[in-house]
């Protein structure tokens, strides 16, 4: 299969349940890589965060559940990527609320039956007390019915597609484990989804809350495991940062999500046959999505059960600190990573839940993580890191020639894509190149491409051929800082 991936995604740092569900995802769809990484990666967030907590090399325990914020205009089919990805939560769902219906029928019964034996013990409570005789039997009669009160199920789903602070609160404190997926993020900003990020910190890091509540018991949330898979129009994100910017990227609420931007890939979605498409790496996805949907949420779960705590083993340890120590090496003062401290700040957090996930798939039996497995981490929280600063960071000035390079590549891969082909002829493609490139800068741009190991050159006979070079591996094809958009701002600048 060919696969558009103009943003470099390391599809190969995922393990091979997560990749191969990605990549038929991407097929089927025809979604950015990165939207369909968010898609599989928010379905097993939701399943094992609530079970399973990561102990860090220097013995922080941490959460497993992720927040994804992707950053793409409508049309890009996350709501298609997501409803593929999680159709076994979602059926999961249809049986909790099948099994909800059913209750409150028999709840709404048993309420009809306990209303009459109340009021008919109130009226013998009552005469009893005109008559002036003994009540003391009438008084415990209404006691007793009053103490068997029905008490009405509770509405339980794993996903939510809108919802308040205060409801999530509610939520939590009867479903420690819920989800959040919505392709509209515009729509949760304007409403008052967000309009208490310390509350989504304080969830982010399985902390406890308690809310007092007027004539009510206090509503208690203990170890909650929250996960956040939302897509933004950039118009709306602006929006969003001029009302709470500030106090977003202050609080630590943006620092705490996975963001990407992917590159559209509407105008490259071609059907290459009328061959209905095997998704044999999806299936296998969505059986390991059930069996752990029946070790966590099922029949004989129990809620009250101790977390299986995971832990790196020693070179897992000597890994995550090397890698801990890389960042922070770059938030010195005008150094790499010093306008998106933040984010650097909570990324070997994020590479820790990475590794659990990872982990869970790869050797699920095992508690110890191995150095394989951090290392898929590090790769995929370095994308990460590098696509929250190409949004949220400061205007990088890209040199001249790196533009002519980025521009060259996303036009030979737009080409390979449309003809399904990856062999040309340099003079064809310097024929149809940009505008901008049809001069000495295409041969200068296409030497850096084949620098960055984009293209190779061979010869039949005296004319030149360009073979486009399919890369999906764990490294990026430029330095993280090079990735840079020079025409991105920062949305958060004062």
């Amino acid at each position: 299969m060919a696969i558009y991936n103009p943003d470099n995604f390391p599809i190969d740092a995922l393990p091979p349940l997560l990749r191969d569900a990605v990549l038929d995802l991407h097929e089927v769809i025809k979604a950015p890589i990165p939207i369909a990484v968010a898609s599989v990666l928010a379905a097993l967030s939701l399943v094992v965060s609530g079970r399973h907590r990561v102990k860090r090399f220097n013995g922080i325990v941490t959460g497993l559940a992720l927040y994804l914020l992707i950053i793409a205009e409508s049309g890009e089919r996350k709501t298609s990527s997501d409803n593929l990805a999680i159709l076994p939560l979602l059926e999961f769902d249809e049986q909790l609320l099948a099994r909800w219906r059913e209750a409150f029928a028999e709840y709404q019964a048993a309420m009809t039956i306990w209303a009459t034996e109340r009021n008919g013990a109130k009226i013998a409570l009552k005469r009893a007390i005109a008559a002036g005789s003994d009540c003391e039997m009438q008084r415990r009669r209404l006691m007793d019915v009053l103490e068997r009160q029905p008490v009405e199920p509770v509405r339980r789903s794993l996903i939510l597609r809108d919802i308040t602070p205060d409801a999530l609160i509610q939520r939590l404190s009867v479903q420690p484990t819920i989800s959040v997926f919505s392709s509209e993020g515009g729509a949760l900003c304007s409403a008052r989804t967000f309009n208490n990020l310390g509350l989504f910190n304080i969830i982010w890091e399985s902390g406890s809350l308690s809310v007092d509540r007027k004539s009510q018991a206090p509503l208690v949330v203990k170890d909650p495991s929250l996960t956040l898979s939302v897509m933004i129009q950039e118009g709306p994100l602006k929006q969003f940062s001029e009302n709470k910017g500030a106090q977003a990227r202050n609080s630590g609420f943006m620092a705490r999500c996975l963001v990407s931007q992917p590159t559209s890939t509407q105008g490259q979605r071609f059907e290459y046959s009328a061959s209905e498409i095997q998704t044999e790496g999806l299936a296998r996805f969505h059986t390991r999505i059930r069996e752990l949907l029946e070790v966590g949420f099922g029949a004989q779960h129990d809620p009250n059960a101790a977390k299986r705590l995971l832990q790196f083993d020693y070179s897992a340890k000597e890994c995550a600190r090397e890698y801990t120590n890389s960042i922070e090496m770059h938030l010195q003062p005008n150094a790499l990573l010093s306008d998106v401290r933040d984010a650097a700040s909570k990324i070997a957090d994020n590479m820790a839940r990475l590794a659990g996930l990872f982990h869970l798939c790869n050797d699920p039996e095992l508690n110890e993580i191995p150095s394989a497995t951090v290392k898929q981490a590090c790769a995929v929280s370095d994308w990460y890191l590098g696509g929250f600063k190409r949004v949220f960071g400061e205007v990088n000035i890209v040199p001249g020639w790196q533009q002519d390079a980025e521009l060259l590549r996303n036009f030979l891969f737009e080409m390979a894509m449309r003809q399904n082909c990856w062999q040309f002829r340099q003079n064809d493609l310097r024929q149809y190149a940009p505008n901008r490139l049809r001069n000495q800068r295409f041969a200068a741009a296409l030497q850096v491409l084949a620098n960055w190991g984009v293209v190779r050159f061979y010869y039949v006979g005296k004319v030149r051929w360009i073979q486009i070079v399919q890369v999906t591996s764990t490294a990026p094809m430029m330095p993280m800082v090079a990735q840079a958009k020079p025409v991105t701002p920062n949305l958060f600048a004062s």
